[in-house]
């Protein structure tokens, strides 16, 4: 019985230790804008279109005046892995006003008049801003 106590106190340990090494962060996106706004991320500085869907766009609006923890889906270092990969080693922000998308509802056009705001930020940036962004 002590063993089996042992072992289990031993692994409670090695897995406290490694959620503390965790490297996952979470990101915020404040709209301080009188409009709604939709919020995109990009390995390029670009946006990159295939991640475009406008339905998950107006379903995701950030609302004037509120604050939204933006998940990134995947590895467990989420954010820190996107600027890692970056082609320039930041974070690549697209922000978009909500009228915008409903009135061209074409993303092609969208990207190729630029009608988004671009926005990039180095780790030691976000880490400042204590991982929040503020638009504008």
């Amino acid at each position: 019985m002590k063993k089996i106590l042992s072992i289990f106190i031993t692994i409670t340990i090695i897995a406290i230790l490694q959620s503390c090494n965790s490297k996952e962060v979470s990101l915020k996106l404040k709209n301080n804008s009188t409009y709604a706004v939709a919020f995109d991320s990009s390995l390029d500085t670009i946006p990159d279109s295939v991640s475009i869907d406008m339905d998950i766009f107006m379903r995701d609006q950030i609302l004037p005046g509120k604050t939204v923890t933006m998940i990134k889906p995947g590895d467990s270092e989420g954010w820190l892995s996107l600027i890692q990969n970056s082609s320039n080693n930041k974070l690549n922000v697209f922000i978009m006003n909500i009228d915008t998308l409903k009135k061209y509802n074409d993303w092609t056009y969208i990207r190729k008049h630029k009608l988004y705001k671009r926005y990039e930020y180095p780790e030691e940036e976000l880490n400042k801003k204590g991982w929040v962004i503020e638009y504008p």
